[in-house]
């Protein structure tokens, strides 16, 4: 097995969170293409080759279980992919 390019990939992360439920703020900071998505809805969606960056999208989150799902890809030069979230 060959391993994975440093450039030219891409990565899917899931995770199942139980919020409280209100306003929450994602912090993202991607270099290159990242989307954001609760529960399959689509929440911050930045697919194109960009510098790092790091922007804030606030949205509302019922109380309960819900799935957070990071899509993102390297195309060349650094590779950074972060998400955060706080209830706000």
């Amino acid at each position: 097995m060959a391993g994975i390019n440093i450039n030219s990939f891409s990565v899917r992360w899931t995770k199942t969170e139980v919020f409280s439920g209100g306003q929450y703020q994602f912090t993202i900071r991607a270099d290159d293409g990242i989307r954001i998505f609760v529960d399959g809805v689509s929440v911050y969606n930045k697919w194109l080759n960009q510098k790092a960056v790091t922007k804030t999208q606030n949205i509302s989150i019922a109380k309960g279980t819900h799935t957070v799902k990071v899509e993102y890809y390297e195309n060349n030069g650094n590779a950074e992919a972060q998400v955060s979230w706080k209830k706000i």
